[in-house]
């Protein structure tokens, strides 16, 4: 490296960051992620349909006495790259129709009743 004015010195130390190459990939904020036996999970908006696909430990029973088209977080596992920055690559586990629930994930359960904040 040419350094014609002196000012990389013998011992310094430097921190960079090179991008070999770039594509676009879902990610999501490392707040976004919970992690349970090992695994990682993302939890997303769902309705009570969704629920009955996969209802995991949630009482139906309970949930179908909410009002008809109740929010619920679904829990996802997710399979994800390492850290970028503050956000995750994911490589499997949700889809472009997912929305992924951003922030208050440490208190949810699978089915867990929520409403959205705009």
């Amino acid at each position: 490296i040419a350094n014609p004015q002196g000012l990389l010195r013998n011992g310094q130390r430097l921190r960079t960051r090179v991008i070999l190459g770039a594509e676009r990939q879902w990610a999501v904020p490392f707040g976004a992620v919970t992690r349970s036996f090992g695994q990682n999970f993302v939890f997303v908006l769902g309705t009570l349909q969704d629920l009955e696909r996969d209802p995991g430990k949630a009482d139906l029973a309970a949930l179908r006495r909410l009002p008809k088209g109740t929010l619920l977080a679904l829990q996802k596992p997710v399979s994800l790259g390492p850290l970028q920055g503050d956000v995750y690559p994911v490589l499997s586990g949700i889809n472009a129709n997912d929305r992924v629930i951003l922030s208050g994930s440490m208190g949810l359960r699978h089915g867990s009743p929520v409403q959205l904040k705009r």
